[in-house]
């Protein structure tokens, strides 16, 4: 959740959220990975 979404600034989130997709040579191989970024809420 975003911390500019109405959602995300009624929480008080300070990040934001992105994934980026490792893929490899077959399906098994991929991955996910969740990088969290702080964003400044005033």
């Amino acid at each position: 959740m975003a911390p500019d979404s109405v959602y995300g600034v009624g929480n008080s989130y300070a990040f934001d959220t992105i994934g980026i997709l490792h893929t490899g040579k077959s399906f098994p191989d991929w991955r996910l990975e969740v990088v969290n970024v702080p964003v400044p809420v005033d």
